[in-house]
């Protein structure tokens, strides 16, 4: 004989469900907050095994910085460090040594280049940014010359003056000695 349905072989009453708050709370935490106790103590086993981990790692990367430490601070590395700190003070020395060169060979032209003919120059000194030239002129319309070239070339030098004028006794009395001093402006 085949059974149809599943109550036909239910031999008990059909139980009712709770009737007071009591039954009703007791029902709920054994359908529903089991599960969401269970829940709860899973978080807090994988918060407990996460917590372990990062301890873990933690504790790793704090050794290997007091390691690290430790090594940079050491005698050997305090040397290697002033080495490199040398060679380096040392390129950006000749690299401004080299890019003074360059700057100080065509400044050089462009003075030179700039002063009239029959003014004597007995002395040039060049810094990177000014220069000083001493001489002798002729006349004083040869110093006039000068000092107009060098202050009409004003993408190259600024503030040109001439502070010192004397007649030599030394020379002829048509010579006169002088010193002109002017700013290099810089290119970059």
């Amino acid at each position: 004989m085949a059974y149809r349905h599943k109550e036909d072989i239910n031999l008990l009453h059909n139980v009712e469900g709770p009737v007071g708050s009591f039954d009703i709370f007791y029902s709920w935490v054994f359908k529903v907050g089991k599960h969401i106790l269970i829940g709860v103590e899973v978080l807090v086993i994988i918060a407990f095994i996460f917590k372990i981990f990062l301890d873990s790692t933690y504790a790793s990367v704090a050794h290997k910085s007091e390691s690290l430490q430790s090594q940079l601070s050491s005698s050997s590395m305090v040397n290697k460090v002033n080495k490199i700190s040398k060679y380096q003070q040392s390129i950006n020395t000749i690299t401004r040594l080299e890019t003074f060169r360059e700057k100080t060979g065509t400044t050089l032209y462009n003075i030179l280049h700039l002063i009239p003919s029959g003014i004597v120059v007995s002395n040039v000194s060049l810094d990177i940014n000014k220069f000083l030239i001493s001489g002798t002129a002729v006349t004083y319309a040869q110093l006039q010359d000068l000092s107009n070239n060098f202050t009409n070339d004003s993408s190259q030098f600024s503030n040109v003056i001439i502070p010192q004028l004397t007649n030599s006794s030394l020379q002829s009395i048509n010579n006169i000695n002088f010193s002109l001093s002017a700013n290099v402006i810089n290119k970059q």
